[in-house]
């Protein structure tokens, strides 16, 4: 999931956002514009079984793997000179941005919190969270999963 977060903020940036790591405590650096802080947010299993068989390799290696159903958060944040409006005019953007076909997360559902001022970090705050598919998956080696002798 890191990696996927990593590549979102990456491509973000391109896309002409500021963009961070989601922090665990609301610390922010002081804001001169908008930002949107990137994090993970659940992850669950599409189905219920444990793992699937994928398929083999050239080199015999095994394949397992299951669906997953991943977010994304984007925390939102604009200073109070922008106002409220500026707070959702950038979620609005990030919203246009996420749906497009480059982007690093196929997003297959999109929800948007309501836009509130946070006193303590003296901005605007909007959250969105993006939702999509995933693949969960390992590999081993045949003589390592139990089935084929490695020849």
């Amino acid at each position: 999931m890191e990696e996927l977060i990593n590549q979102m903020r990456q491509w973000l940036t391109q896309e002409g956002f500021h963009v961070i790591r989601a922090m665990h405590n609301d610390t922010l650096p002081r804001l001169q514009n908008f930002l949107i802080a990137v994090g993970a947010g659940e992850i669950r299993t599409q189905d219920a079984t444990v793992c699937d068989y994928l398929g083999k390799d050239s080199a015999g290696s095994l394949y397992y793997g299951r669906p997953l159903r991943a977010e994304l958060t984007f925390e939102v944040c604009s200073t109070w000179r922008q106002g409220a409006a500026g707070c959702d005019g950038a979620a609005v953007s990030l919203l246009k941005a996420l749906r497009k076909d480059e982007a690093p997360f196929h997003c297959t559902g999109i929800s948007l919190g309501r836009t509130s001022f946070d006193p303590k970090a003296n901005c605007f705050r909007r959250t969105v969270t993006a939702a999509g598919p995933m693949w969960m998956y390992y590999a081993c080696r045949a003589a390592e999963s139990g089935g084929e002798d490695e020849a």
